[in-house]
């Protein structure tokens, strides 16, 4: 009850207490409810909070139908994973996405302009398709393989994907990517 100053009482109702306690719970990491689905290569991970059932469906159809691709470019003696896991990490906000150091294809969600979770998966994808593989070469630990294994998973993702456009520079001039690139080792 609360009372105004003209000493008219007004009811709260639960119901609408509740309602805003759901709304703003529903924004909480600490709510959501972990979400799963896989296909024959994949398995797509993220909450409720991160994507949806319908996203993911769109990530598995996309992921089976480059994994396809994939398999007609890669030579047939450099054996693929057989199963990759993606996490869908929500809104990007600062860490772009990367394979880590299990293989797993960690995303985040860019502008719906930008491709939103798409933007940059096959390329990613590139990273993440012979990752056991390249753990027992004994790849992850070759000095050069920064800048050759970036621009590897960039030539063959645009030739697999026929939406990819090419590296985002992210308002950055190439030159300026690539210099990044030299600086770090590359």
């Amino acid at each position: 009850m609360i009372k105004s100053k003209k000493g008219i009482v007004f009811r709260t109702s639960v119901g609408i207490s509740a309602c805003i306690i759901m709304t703003i719970m529903s924004g909480c990491r600490f709510f959501a409810k972990p979400l799963e689905l896989s296909s024959e290569h994949f398995l797509f991970t993220a909450t409720t909070q991160t994507s949806s059932i319908e996203e993911m469906q769109e990530g598995i159809k996309r992921a089976e139908k480059l994994y396809t691709a994939l398999t007609k470019i890669i030579p047939t003696d450099f054996q693929l994973d057989s199963a990759i896991a993606v996490k869908l990490n929500g809104n990007y906000e600062t860490q772009g996405p990367y394979v880590d150091s299990n293989g797993t294809i960690q995303l985040w969600r860019y502008s719906a302009s930008e491709g939103g979770y798409w933007s940059l998966f096959t390329h990613e994808l590139v990273h993440a398709i012979a990752f056991s593989t390249s753990v027992k070469l004994g790849a992850l630990e070759w000095s050069s393989l920064g800048f050759y294994n970036e621009a590897w998973a960039e030539y063959v993702a645009q030739l697999i994907d026929p939406e990819k456009t090419g590296f985002p520079f992210y308002g950055f001039n190439e030159n300026v990517v690539a210099g990044h690139w030299v600086s770090q080792g590359g």
